[in-house]
């Protein structure tokens, strides 16, 4: 039997909080997390994700492969509010806030700015 999801705080060298939960993918993600926002935010998507794998008992790539599946009847708007949330770190409100001239795209890189964000966020 898994010891997977197990939410586990520790130290990083630099002297951050982290968290772990025994899966490589979510254990990747939560690192994601943890270099865009708060600790406090941090905790309570590691207590989330805990959570939710505790309760519906299917592995990280599987549920993965199911929410793609979810997203491919959908339109292509639907799809890029989805990546641009995984994608650049926008929050929900950060993208209903998106206009198309908001968007600066070249070739190995997107940049978002918009006026409900803080900052402009990049993803290379």
């Amino acid at each position: 039997m898994s010891s997977f999801p197990c939410l586990a705080r520790f130290v990083s060298g630099s002297g951050q909080v982290r968290y772990r939960l025994g899966d490589r993918l979510v254990d990747r993600y939560l690192e994601f997390v943890a270099g865009r926002f708060r600790p406090n935010t941090l905790r309570a998507v590691a207590f989330d994700l805990k959570a939710f794998f505790t309760v519906i008992e299917k592995a990280p790539l599987e549920v993965a492969a199911d929410v793609f599946e979810f997203l491919a009847p959908h339109t292509h708007r639907d799809r890029a509010m989805v990546l641009a949330m995984l994608l650049a770190g926008l929050r929900r409100c950060e993208v209903l806030g998106l206009r198309f001239e908001d968007v600066q795209r070249a070739p190995s890189w997107a940049a978002v700015a918009c006026a409900a964000c803080s900052s402009s966020r990049a993803r290379s």
